[in-house]
């Protein structure tokens, strides 16, 4: 009857990581969907540099065009007036640098918000670490061991293990490319730019440029990532209802060897001299579960 306890036991702690893991994956994909609404919010704002450029290329025409007076001129009015119209190309581009400066920090945001999904994976894949340890004391067990509940298991934990580092690497791709925007916006708000030549427009426009095609690329394999867990998740909620099917399993043979036990019991009183302390194999198998999970809170679910 130790035997079968144990396997119902064990057979729990891992369907409930593997019950775990999907509601991870569903939270995960959800949350791709929240940071997609969030990632285009950024190409609308990177997008708005372009209009910065097109007022920045309007004030370095006029400064050209009023320093092109100036020379010919030599009239002290028009070089006044030639600084007052470079000054306000730079103050142009300070508002495009003040727009980018912005952005940087709403990209900061938004990558929290992934990395709070990558440590829901995190966490989750450890709980299957778990599982799987179950199951290789579970492979101890001679009736147990190489049997299809245990192959089915030991492959369904590995799927979805897989299918949870595929989701983590895809998001931490994404959160290294929101990274390089969100340093370019910043080096941007503090850069410098010599006046003349269209300088400064120019400037503006690189950056968009850059910007725009590396949150865009963000967001593509951000993209990727959930359509890869939405195509998996049959697989996801097969692995699960294999692993609840394993535990109900499980706690239906313990509840046939304990009312196998009480049959024979009652047939076979035990002298008072055979006794032991009530409980005791239950605290040592309790012992044994534990031992097995003892870095994670698997048990507790």
């Amino acid at each position: 009857m130790a035997n079968e306890a144990e396997i119902a036991g064990r057979t729990d702690l891992i369907a409930k990581a593997m019950v775990a893991t999907q509601n991870t994956m569903r939270d995960v994909l959800n949350g791709l969907g929240e940071a997609d609404r969030t990632i285009g919010g950024h190409l609308a704002d990177v997008q708005r540099l372009a209009v910065d450029a097109w007022q920045v290329r309007g004030a370095e025409r006029r400064a050209e065009r009023v320093g092109e007076i100036a020379h010919s001129t030599r009239n002290a009015r028009a070089m006044d007036q030639w600084t007052d119209a470079d000054t306000h190309v730079r103050q142009t581009f300070k508002s495009s640098q003040i727009a980018a400066g912005e952005l940087s920090p709403r990209i900061g945001s938004g990558q929290r918000d992934l990395e709070e999904l990558r440590d829901k994976l995190a966490y989750s894949s450890s709980k299957l670490d778990d599982a799987i340890k179950h199951l290789d004391a579970l492979d101890q067990l001679p009736e147990y061991a190489g049997s299809e509940q245990s192959t089915g298991l030991r492959n369904r934990l590995n799927q979805l293990k897989a299918i949870a580092a595929r989701a983590d690497a895809g998001i931490s791709i994404t959160v290294a490319r929101l990274t390089v925007a969100r340093r370019a916006a910043a080096e941007f708000e503090v850069g410098e730019v010599e006046i003349g030549e269209f300088r400064h427009s120019i400037a503006v426009e690189v950056t968009r440029k850059s910007l725009s095609n590396t949150v865009t690329e963000a967001r593509d394999g951000m993209r990727g990532v959930g359509n890869d867990i939405y195509a998996e998740r049959t697989r996801v909620d097969q692995a699960t209802q294999f692993g609840i099917a394993s535990a109900n399993e499980g706690r239906a043979a313990k509840q046939t060897a304990e009312l196998a036990a009480a049959i024979c019991a009652a047939g076979n009183p035990t002298p008072d001299s055979a006794h032991v302390e009530p409980g005791s194999s239950e605290r040592d198998l309790r012992r044994r579960l534990d031992g097995a999970s003892h870095d994670s809170d698997l048990g507790r679910q």
